[in-house]
């Protein structure tokens, strides 16, 4: 089985599952505190685990943030940017807006 170790931790961690991490092999190091339905729960997120790389791993490869690139796709494609770019442009735009 191939595991993307950052977005599975991501994805155990969202779930609140007590561990220290989880490796490429898909080992999960627990906690002493997990529970055995927490253990359980961690499988099935393992079992459906994606390991495809994450939008914001793909950008940060090319040295990017998800901010960059939205900025970039918005003013390039305008309204023909994905919407999680006008999102996430517009949702800078209102952090922006709210520090000035």
């Amino acid at each position: 089985m191939i595991v993307n170790a950052t977005k599975l931790d991501q994805e155990l961690r969202a779930a609140g599952i007590p561990m220290d991490g989880c490796s490429s092999s898909g080992r999960i190091d627990f906690r002493p505190e997990a529970t055995p339905a927490q253990r359980e729960q961690a499988a099935r997120i393992l079992a459906a685990h994606d390991p495809s790389d994450t939008r914001a791993q793909k950008l940060a490869r090319l040295g990017m943030t998800e901010s960059l690139a939205a900025l970039i796709l918005v003013q390039t494609r305008g309204s023909g940017a994905p919407r999680w770019a006008t999102d996430e442009l517009s949702r800078l735009s209102a952090a922006i807006e709210s520090e000035t």
